[in-house]
């Protein structure tokens, strides 16, 4: 009881997590937030197992990308040391189980059945490994699960056939739209899972055994197919074997989104958990949102808060171990957590399918490359399998099987990540370069920095302000600057190759500081809250990251040699950068992602911002004799201003190792809110204070000038700087500006110039390239996620941004509007004027490709809501400043509070087949209503509020106004003095806020009729 269970799980995707069972030792969390009090007339869901406490225990954790947390806020939580949590554990139905052994006359089945297999071409010699599903849990699915059918194909292929419905679940948690995921699932065969995964279930087919082998027809994959249940039946029972609620908790609690109901086929995929079975998906994806996330009877799933829950499947509480037979196939625990709705998209595209053969055709290219064969298993050694404690008994918990082909120079991995399947298939070719010798070796041998006898202080051999590891880590290191030199030197040089430029970043000793092994959290007693922050990866993979941002610094400096093939398609195994052939090319994943990148990005913009930021210069070189001379501009690098960003690439993650976090000293407090003795958790303000305070201990700042030195401090410091709200025209002046001015002028007395503030964004760009842990695929972050028509937005607006230190925060956005209109594609006309231009302007940036459906909308609607949204969106937010007199009204810079309305961009871009005017309708009676809510007046002109729409920006106008016609209403909801939320109520709900004094408005969307005199042009929305 109480013991934690030993070793590490292998391939968790940078997760390590033990289970412990809840016991008195043990904190004891609450389960459900404080309100866990039930009305007398509230149904309180009951488990078919009833409720278990859970210890969850995560190393090295980080809270899942976009989970609620206690404020409602979406956020990073503390992550490199242990992470305790106690949460409910529900007993479910879970799918079907095969709970008997193979025994007869199952086993006679079985043998019949493999031979079936075998017989059809299927082959299973790999099934049962690496995360791969066995031959008996297909026999499991097809005739005790009835989750599939096996079908013979015209071409005499056998084929299988499922039919799955995925339950996406909404709730309002603190105003804003959260899903609710299973984040991690332990499986029956001991594999962790870790991944985002909506609710799902397969339908059970309605034939009988003797007919699971049929020929291949359409009408298995009709939408209304006669031989499964019904997807609405399919609904329910995925809600009730999954969560555990009861039909009639369903009916209570829960509405259908009407417009969340999609229905797909993915024909002849090829399935991950059994490989060379060609698979057809039948995808049904039904919405229901919760009717009242306060309701008591909520509370089981972690509602009104968003707290996480467990739900253990089948036989979890079973005392069997794998030796023992294993675990019943069907068994499953999953954690559930909450996630912003925003956050979420995208996460089970089916364009982030894996594409098997590619990679199969990969691994095959690899081996023939290095003249190696396959091995029998490629399986490498791991260490010994934890154990999960559930209460009732444990359960064994497999590692993760890494699979690693070694070429020249570098290594290809491929990971059988589970969830990153789904979502990341190049997390299937993991290209990292190999650790420098100096740094791998010597790691092993290392002292440990805490002992972990329980019950005991850690304690540390290393001592000395502000980090004794640090000191003792840095002791004598100095930075070889002949060699750091060199590198500026030849990185124009055509002959100088990736691979000697990595060589040379030896010269940097602070890389050696990523792969330090973070041992401080190993101690944690469990339930303590660990103070520091970090990035939530591994250092090998931080190590990788800041590689790939020097790399994507080589590329840039040399996009007129051979940077842009670099950048965008990485290199080969001698370090050569790739040419892909063409959009099939296998030895890349994506490569049609990445020759669209190379033909759309802004190269030249690239160069100009390493221009602007003086890591390049122009000059005239002259050539000839007497009267045949001639001048030609040539490049060239400025080797100090060079050698000074590579020195900032070389230390600015490496607070993001958590045993190297500072402690602030008495004579430096307060430092930016810390006290004395308070470790500084954000890393970028740790690296600040050391630079700071004790540059000695960073070798490769401390022997920079003076002038390198300020410029490096400046790329330290909290902008508050939100580039998209910029980029999108999204806020007012002041909203993006004020800070980011306050900045300059406070902290740096307005010594940095034009050309310092393009070196923050050329760092900026570099560090965001470099953000995928496989630098010698190139910069896949923007090559192949990143949104191309964003990140050309993006460079072109920095040589603007820079003029924010000679220019005012308004002068600086109307330039930039201007350029906006000027460059616009397709051309939007001549530069408007007249009091609408602003507005205008604004609209075109925030509307991206609907800008001219917007605009012309623009220009018949209302004079009212034209009026209202021409003065709004033309305040600024700033004492003193306004627009140019003929692009603005002139009442617009006289008073506030200015408005931001956050998601106005993603509303206007998701227009769909709405009306223009509609939409605008809607935002012109969002800004009414919060100008009712906070008066305009002179006092408040420097002011500037934020309204959220977060529940509007992803729904068409028909669908806001029927959940009005059903009799709800949308408020305009105070939540401080400086931010407002627009949200669904009910009348009760709208009630209790009129008793609690909630200060509110209600949104009269009925309005946008107007538009049109017949309502069915509105149309059904995206």
């Amino acid at each position: 009881m109480g013991a934690t269970a030993s070793g590490a799980l292998a391939g968790c995707a940078g997760c390590e997590s033990d289970f412990l069972e809840a016991s008195q030792q043990a904190p004891t969390l609450p389960l459900m937030g404080p309100a866990m009090k039930h009305a007398a007339d509230e149904e309180v869901v009951v488990r078919p197992g009833g409720m278990s406490k859970l210890v969850f225990i995560e190393m090295g954790a980080s809270t899942a990308s976009g989970a609620s947390t206690n404020d409602g806020a979406s956020s990073a939580s503390d992550a490199g040391r242990p992470r305790t949590t106690t949460m409910s554990m529900f007993m479910t139905r879970g799918p079907a189980v095969l709970t008997a052994p193979p025994i007869s006359p199952i086993c006679s089945k079985l043998g019949k059945f493999r031979a079936f297999l075998h017989n059809a071409g299927v082959d299973t010699s790999s099934w049962g490994r690496d995360g791969k599903k066995t031959v008996e849990h297909l026999f499991w699915e097809t005739y005790e699960q009835r989750g599939c059918i096996l079908a013979i194909d015209k071409d005499g292929s056998l084929k299988r056939v499922t039919q799955l419905v995925k339950v996406k679940l909404l709730a309002e948690i603190y105003g804003v739209d959260h899903v609710l995921f299973s984040r991690m699932q332990f499986m029956q065969d001991g594999h962790i899972v870790e991944r985002k995964q909506l609710p799902l279930t397969k339908l059970g087919w309605t034939i009988g055994e003797e007919a699971t082998v049929l020929e291949m027809s359409d009408m298995f994959c009709d939408e209304e197919c006669p031989m499964t249940e019904s997807w609405k039946s399919g609904c329910k029972r995925t809600l009730e074997d999954r969560l555990g609620l009861t039909p009639s908790w369903q009916s209570k609690n829960l509405i259908e989104d009407l417009e969340g109901y999609k229905y797909s086929v993915e024909a002849d995929r090829g399935s991950d958990g059994f490989p060379g079975l060609s698979t057809t998906y039948c995808i049904y994806e039904v919405s229901f949102r919760v009717r009242d996330p306060e309701c008591p009877s909520a509370l089981t799933i972690g509602l009104p808060q968003g707290q996480e829950f467990a739900t253990a499947e089948g036989d979890c509480n079973s005392n069997k171990k794998q030796d023992d037979g294993g675990l019943a196939i069907g068994t499953q625990l999953n954690i559930w957590t909450w996630m912003r709705e925003e956050s979420v998209k995208g996460l089970l595209s089916s364009e982030n399918a894996l594409n098997s053969s590619r990679l199969e055709a990969f691994r095959s290219e690899a081996r023939h490359s290095a003249g190696t064969k396959p091995h029998a298993s490629e399986e490498s050694n791991v260490g010994p399998l934890p154990s999960m404690m559930v209460p009732g008994g444990s359960m064994e918990i497999g590692a993760m099987r890494t699979n690693s082909t070694t070429i020249t120079g570098a290594t290809v991995v491929t990971s059988m990540l589970g969830d990153e399947a789904a979502g990341r298939p190049d997390a299937f070719l993991v290209r990292r370069v190999p650790l420098p010798q100096g740094m791998s070796s010597g790691r092993r041998n290392r002292p440990k920095l805490s002992l972990l006898s329980k019950g005991s202080e850690p304690l540390s051999p290393k001592t000395g302000p502000p980090n004794g590891e640090l000191r003792a880590a840095m002791k004598d290191k100095k930075t070889d600057w002949t060699l750091a030199k060199s590198i500026a030197k030849n990185i124009l040089n055509p002959s100088y190759s990736l691979q000697q430029y990595y060589d040379d970043l030896k010269a940097f000793p602070e890389l050696d500081l990523y792969l330090l092994e973070d041992l401080t959290g190993a101690g944690t007693a469990a339930g303590a809250t660990p103070k520091t922050t970090g990035s939530g990866r591994s250092s090998g993979a931080e190590y990788q990251r800041t590689v790939g941002a020097f790399f994507a610094i080589y590329w840039l400096c040399r996009i007129d040699i051979d940077g842009m093939d670099g950048f965008c398609n990485g290199v080969d195994e001698k370090w050569r950068p790739f040419l892909i052939r063409d959009a099939h090319d296998f030895r890349v994943m994506f490569p049609d992602k990445r020759r669209a990148f190379k033909a759309g990005a802004l190269w030249h913009m690239f160069r100009q911002l390493l221009l602007d930021a003086g890591v390049l210069e122009e000059r005239m070189q002259r050539g000839g004799v007497l009267m045949s001379r001639t001048e030609k501009k040539t490049t060239v690098v400025n080797e100090s201003r060079l050698v000074a960003l590579l020195a900032l690439t070389a230390i600015h993650d490496i607070m993001k190792m958590s045993l190297l976090l500072p402690q602030v000293q008495e004579q430096h407090a307060p430092y930016r809110g810390f006290s004395a003795g308070d470790t500084i958790g954000d890393h970028d303000q740790a690296l600040a204070y050391v630079m700071e305070y004790y540059p000695e201990l960073l070798p490769s700042f401390r022997d920079l000038n003076a002038e390198e030195k300020r410029v490096l401090m400046f790329t330290q410091c909290n902008l508050c700087f939100n580039h998209g709200w910029f980029v999108q025209a999204e806020a007012p002046p002041g909203a993006i500006f004020t800070k980011f001015r306050e900045t300059l002028i406070r902290d740096h007395k307005l010594e940095i110039n034009q050309r310092d503030v393009a070196l923050y964004f050329v760092h900026w760009v570099t560090d965001l390239a470099g953000a995928e842990p496989t630098p010698l695929a190139g910069c896949e972050k923007f090559a192949t996620k990143f949104p191309l028509p964003v990140l050309n937005s993006f460079l072109r607006s920095f040589e603007t941004v820079s003029h924010i230190v000679s220019e005012t925060e308004t002068q600086v956005v109307e330039e930039y509007l201007k350029l906006r209109w000027r460059e616009a594609v397709p051309p939007a006309g001549p530069p408007p004027t007249g009091p609408c231009a602003v507005a205008k302007m604004r609209l075109l940036c925030m509307a991206q490709s609907n800008a001219g459906a917007i605009l012309e909308g623009f220009d018949s609607i209302p004079d009212e809501d034209r009026e209202t949204l021409s003065v709004e969106m033309s305040r600024t937010g700033c004492v003193g400043q306004s627009f140019s007199a003929e692009l603005s009204p002139s009442e617009a810079g006289q008073e506030g509070p200015a408005f931001l309305i956050y998601y106005g961009p993603a509303f206007l871009q998701g227009l769909g087949t709405d009306v223009p005017g509609a939409r605008l309708g809607v935002l012109a009676e969002i800004f009414r209503a919060a100008r009712e809510m906070w008066p305009a007046c002179i006092a408040k002109v420097s002011t500037n509020v934020t309204i959220r729409i977060d529940m509007l920006k992803a729904l068409s106008v028909p669908s806001i106004l029927e959940f009005a016609q059903k009799g709800d209403l949308w408020v305009l909801m105070k939540h401080n003095d400086l931010e407002a939320f627009v949200e669904r109520s009910s009348k009760k709900k709208l009630n209790r806020m009129i008793s609690g004094g909630q200060a509110f408005q209600v949104l009269d969307f009925s309005m946008v009729y107007r538009y049109s005199d017949d309502s069915t042009k509105f149309g059904t929305g995206p």
